[in-house]
């Protein structure tokens, strides 16, 4: 598949030579708005390097436009891209609101093209493994868990005021996604969040439908440390994931021993090919799930950011036998 990248940064490089790895893609071209980020990039992997994105769709016709970074950084763009008839690759969240967020899927929708929107916390083989043992029933009816978040400040965010939306949105989004795939739909989100010197914490609580209440903390290391870690509490044992092997421990009830499962590999080995040469083989309706599952994520988060400028929990709306219906009515 003939493949553009959008964006040259330290993670466009890195998807550059995943997708040059790839037997499934042919990178043809990449394209940032900064000359230098895009001609080194360029100069790298022997391909043409723009500063325009509709001249490189005129020059290339690319079948796949693979962005590197949040949709919401860039929906004008991806629209244009999308009525091009080129398929897109873009990272969450989808937009800085719903509003926007479905001006895309509309666009994407109109110009039939697929959307493939990167959901790395449900598709990796750490987290496709914790989710398959909760799902399954092995620690029984799950009903507490913790879920935590940290890693490094990003550069551009060097606005005062914005480090807590940009936590929840650009970050925490991801574990907002995995958590409503693993347990479904949310009822209530209450987050509370603070700046402090060179970064921003947040503590956001959901309640699910299923009455499961997940606690995820996120907030930006002052060092670079990446941490995602899990505890799922249930009605027959608790499940741990996390530490440097990525592996997991069932701990159950009275003196049964604790059960260790190894990782099938880890998220960082090529995940962002591996994940679309999968995409590549979805049906339609697989793919409509996955972006109604990001658009979900999208809501979630944004009733987080609402809820620590309310200081109030933010009741959302749910499914019921195909009409919907207000949380707690």
């Amino acid at each position: 598949m003939k493949t553009v990248l959008a964006g040259c940064g330290p993670l466009g490089a890195a998807y550059a030579e995943q997708l040059s790895a790839s037997k499934a893609f042919t990178l043809a071209a990449v394209y940032d708005e900064q000359p230098e980020l895009a001609e080194a990039l360029a100069l790298r992997f022997g391909v043409p390097a723009y500063t325009s994105m509709q001249e490189m769709l005129s020059e290339i016709n690319p079948q796949l436009c693979c962005w590197s970074r949040p949709a919401a950084d860039a929906v004008d763009l991806l629209m244009t891209v999308a009525a091009s008839g080129a398929d897109l690759a873009v990272e969450q969240p989808l937009g800085r609101s719903v509003a926007e967020a479905d001006r895309l899927l509309a666009a994407c929708g109109e110009s039939g093209v697929k959307l493939h929107v990167r959901q790395a916390k449900r598709y990796s083989p750490e987290h496709a493994m914790l989710r398959q043992l909760v799902q399954g029933g092995s620690v029984g009816t799950p009903g507490v868990i913790h879920a935590k978040w940290c890693g490094p400040l990003p550069e551009r965010s060097a606005e005062p005021g914005s480090l807590v939306d940009l936590l929840i949105m650009d970050r925490l989004v991801e574990e907002l996604d995995f958590l409503q795939g693993m347990l479904g739909e949310v009822r209530t989100v209450y987050a509370s969040g603070r700046e402090q010197e060179g970064g921003a914490q947040v503590m956001i609580t959901l309640r699910f439908a299923n009455d499961a209440i997940a606690n995820v903390l996120g907030y930006w290391s002052p060092d670079g440390l990446m941490v995602s870690d899990y505890e799922v509490a249930a009605s027959t044992g608790i499940l741990t994931s996390g530490g440097n092997d990525r592996s997991l421990l069932l701990r159950r009830q009275a003196a049964a021993p604790a059960v260790g499962y190894a990782q099938p590999g880890h998220a960082a080995e090529g995940l962002h090919y591996q994940e679309l040469d999968i995409w590549l083989s979805l049906e339609p309706a697989v793919v409509a799930e996955r972006m109604a599952g990001a658009r979900a994520a999208l809501e979630l988060a944004v009733a987080a950011a609402d809820s620590v400028k309310q200081g109030m929990p933010v009741q959302l709306a749910l499914q019921e036998k195909g009409r919907q219906v207000t949380a707690g009515s």
